[in-house]
């Protein structure tokens, strides 16, 4: 482990000694990151910006994935998130479905 993280600092200084150093044109953004294997492991709440509120899923895309379980004639009864209720049909039996707004079938019901 320490061996590879030595192996990469030589490397990176190498191609830094080595490459000559172009001019930047105006404007442009040059960022170079080295990972040497230090550090990690630290994630979790309040450990940088990965963190953030999705939106759920909208009411067609709630209906799209009732389509895909095999549903058809699929009928919108009450689109207020966070739980969405369809009516559709498999063959010849009604059925009413809950679905949630992480896409999660929460209950079928046969009519």
């Amino acid at each position: 482990m320490f061996a590879k993280s030595i192996t990469s600092i030589a490397i990176a200084l190498s191609i830094a000694v080595v490459l000559p150093a172009a001019q930047a044109k105006a404007g442009s953004d040059v960022d170079i990151n080295i990972g040497i294997g230090f550090g990690g492991g630290l994630y979790g709440p309040g450990f940088g910006d990965w963190e953030f509120d999705e939106p759920g899923i909208s009411c067609a895309e709630a209906r799209s994935i009732i389509r895909h379980r095999g549903f058809h004639n699929i009928r919108a009864l009450d689109c207020s998130a966070p739980t969405y209720r369809f009516s559709g049909w498999i063959g010849f039996q009604q059925y009413t479905i809950k679905i949630n707004d992480t896409g999660r079938i929460k209950r079928i019901r046969r009519v």
